[in-house]
């Protein structure tokens, strides 16, 4: 839901450019303002989500329960090592009701596979994607940054104010929505991308598979790369497991000496 995010992680993508260069370029073209943090840093995907929660779960607007993360740590070798697994990774901004009954309020970026519907949404295109019980998946998608589009929503709300159209943006009158009962980041299961920059020497792989099992993390899938300067790169994809596993996981591998720069993680998620 963020055009900005999304024309980044494209050109990354496509053109083998890093972060950087591609926000200077978002930045040249007037899709990425001179502070792009409210951009890249999910925020602006976040309000948007907090609004499109509220209208499909009837609850009340609560921007303090959505966790936000932008894109700013995704590399170039992470998008290549995503692509050699299967996957592409895009910012998504998701809100769901787990198993728990509970409400997911999340942005980030996400590992998906690459054949899906959403993993073709590139550019400045933005998309939302709802599914239901009974309907099914129903997929809506448009041009999400740039003067035009801007300009477009901004002169709908004034037509919409001049017309009166306002009393119930939510559908329902405001004393109507309901508080949300909302799951805490650390409680979202799914499986992780994982990418570690390490010392090429002996043991580190067995060292990284045992701290993971120790945790109760198994991975399906690995990619090793070796690096310049006698390093080298760990990609695993993981089993379904807790995220509070995974960021324990990592932060006792990230006191190891083979490893060279801090430890990577997105979630894959099936959509």
């Amino acid at each position: 839901m963020n055009g900005t995010c999304n024309f980044i992680l494209t050109k990354m993508e496509e053109e083998k450019r890093g972060f950087a260069e591609v926000l200077k370029e978002a930045q040249q073209l007037g899709y990425a303002e001179s502070d792009p943090s409210f951009d890249v840093d999910g925020i602006d995907a976040a309000h948007k989500l907090v609004i499109l929660s509220a209208l499909g779960f009837g609850i009340k607007p609560d921007f303090g329960a959505t966790f936000a993360e932008g894109i700013t740590k995704i590399t170039l070798q992470d998008i290549s090592y995503a692509g050699l697994l299967g996957y592409k990774i895009k910012l998504l901004a998701i809100a769901e009701k787990n198993s728990r009954g509970e409400i997911e309020q999340r942005v980030h970026t996400c590992a998906i596979d690459a054949k899906t519907d959403i993993a073709q949404i590139n550019g400045v295109l933005g998309a939302v994607k709802i599914s239901t019980d009974s309907l099914g998946a129903a997929l809506f998608t448009g041009a999400g940054a740039g003067m035009f589009p801007t300009a477009s929503s901004v002169v709908a709300d004034i037509a919409d104010i001049a017309k009166n159209n306002i009393s119930k943006p939510f559908g329902v009158s405001h004393k109507d929505l309901i508080a949300g009962k909302f799951s805490k980041i650390e409680n979202h299961e799914s499986e992780y991308y994982l990418r570690f920059f390490v010392k090429d020497v002996d043991g580190v792989l067995s060292s990284i598979a045992s701290i993971l099992s120790n945790n109760g993390i198994g991975f399906e899938k690995i990619h090793q790369e070796l690096l310049p300067s006698k390093e080298a790169a760990l990609v695993m994809i993981t089993h379904n497991v807790k995220e509070e596993k995974i960021k324990k996981s990592l932060g006792e591998i990230s006191k190891q000496n083979y490893i060279v720069s801090e430890p990577l993680f997105v979630r894959v998620e099936e959509i």
